[in-house]
């Protein structure tokens, strides 16, 4: 079966010390990463989501914060710029390397930038 992370909805667990989570050639869908979130994502230092499905646009309205992830890598997802505005609002000020694809809808947006453009808030 694929794993989507949907399956951890509602459990009463934690994932404490989780630094680095990998999602690779996966299922993972929008709630399941926010439930991922959820459970291991206060001290998430490094998020790696290389899911061809993935554009980040289940993740608008979420309010939880990931304030010490420091390395996100989108490389291949297929975000998009409404998703990657929806995760800047919930990444922490101390991200310091993000990778994007460069085949989406953002490699011709010449004017995106980070540190935070403040056109993406």
């Amino acid at each position: 079966n694929p794993i989507t992370g949907e399956a951890l909805q509602g459990l009463p667990i934690g994932l404490d010390n989780l630094e680095v989570l990998k999602l690779l050639d996966n299922s993972i869908t929008d709630n399941g990463l926010r439930e991922i979130i959820r459970i291991g994502g206060a001290k998430l230092v490094k998020l790696f989501i290389a899911e061809y499905d993935f554009s980040g646009e289940g993740m608008v309205g979420f309010s939880w914060v990931l304030g010490e992830l420091k390395h996100h890598n989108l490389d291949k997802s297929n975000i998009t710029r409404l998703g990657l505005s929806a995760l800047m609002k919930i990444v922490g000020n101390k991200l310091k390397y993000l990778t994007l694809p460069c085949r989406s809808e953002l490699s011709e947006e010449s004017s995106l930038q980070y540190p935070r453009d403040e056109n993406l808030h």
